[in-house]
């Protein structure tokens, strides 16, 4: 990796955090003045400790979350606003619902299971779908003006972990 950052002049990445941020401290290990300018993660929430970090220690100026999943697609996203698990929902691609355990919408604040609707994906359409995450939709608008709706994300509602073509 350090090879090609030199060579390249790399001032963006994009994974997991957990792949990131030991990946970042081999780099800082080899080469002190190792420097990022942008990250953008997803697949897990990043501590505010590891962000701290990498804007102290390899000059990251723009930390971005994003989630999705392997059926939908891109869900929600962070504007510069937006902080630790807050997003905006990506409406025009997915609709996203957050419903109680009995599959009832819940109104905007409340904390529920995330349901996903894809009618985009015109070979494969998705409808309420479960991805096995939790949220709220915030009542809150956004200071950038988007007028995306916002959303918590909140972590894992079940106890199922899709690895590959397994569920754990």
């Amino acid at each position: 990796f350090l090879e090609h950052w030199r060579r390249y002049n790399i001032n963006a990445v994009q994974g997991f955090p957990t792949q990131l941020i030991s990946l970042f401290h081999d780099c800082v290990r080899i080469e002190p003045h190792f420097r990022i300018e942008k990250l953008m993660y997803a697949g897990l929430p990043m501590s505010e400790t590891d962000k701290a970090w990498l804007r102290s220690t390899c000059g990251v100026q723009q930390i971005s979350s994003v989630i999705g999943t392997t059926e939908t697609n891109q869900l929600a996203y962070q504007c510069q606003y937006l902080e630790k698990n807050q997003h905006h929902l990506t409406d025009d691609y997915n609709y996203v619902e957050i419903v109680d355990k009995d599959g009832l919408v819940l109104n905007d604040g409340q904390a529920g299971r995330l349901v996903v609707t894809n009618l985009w994906k015109h070979n494969f359409p998705i409808i309420r779908y479960l991805i096995g995450d939790a949220g709220r939709i915030l009542k809150e608008k956004c200071l950038c003006g988007n007028k995306d709706r916002i959303f918590e994300y909140l972590g894992r509602w079940d106890d199922l972990v899709s690895i590959g073509m397994m569920n754990l």
